[in-house]
């Protein structure tokens, strides 16, 4: 199964989709259907609904109750990109790298959740091509037990 990605503001405009559209991974920027300042509630129900696997590289998603909670109650696939000190080319060259995991993951797990790809180690194989791991770091009943009102 094909996926089609989502890649959030925080992802940037140009070089990390740009460099995954190079790979032929069908990804859909923010900017193409949201205004920046569109909030979170807003565009995650339209993106989930869409099917799309939403990317981002805002880490601290999962700790703001609204931007959490919006991710679960929309029913959507959240990625997060993870690596200290990385930039989009190697948050980019990461994914292609670990795309068989990932979409493995996808097939695999159902929708809510929040997932992260992480990078080899050393981080150096990044360029060899060794790919990066893909895990669970929030699923839905996990959310529900946690964070449901």
């Amino acid at each position: 199964m094909r996926f089609e990605f989502f890649a959030d503001r925080n992802c940037g405009c140009h070089q990390f989709p740009d460099l995954l559209q190079r790979a032929g991974i069908v990804v859909h920027r923010h900017r193409d259907h949201f205004a920046d300042s569109e909030d979170d509630d807003i565009w995650l129900p339209s993106v989930a609904e869409r099917g799309w696997v939403i990317l981002s590289f805002d880490r601290m998603i999962r700790r703001n109750e609204l931007e959490r909670d919006a991710v679960f109650l929309s029913g959507a696939r959240l990625i997060l990109m993870t690596g200290a000190n990385a930039d989009a080319a190697q948050y980019a060259r990461n994914f292609v790298n670990t795309l068989g995991k990932i979409e493995a993951f996808l097939e695999r797990e159902s929708a809510p959740f929040i997932a992260r790809v992480k990078r080899p180690s050393p981080v150096t194989d990044i360029a060899i091509g060794r790919p990066g791991e893909i895990e669970m770091m929030l699923s839905y009943e996990t959310w529900r037990r946690l964070y449901e009102r």
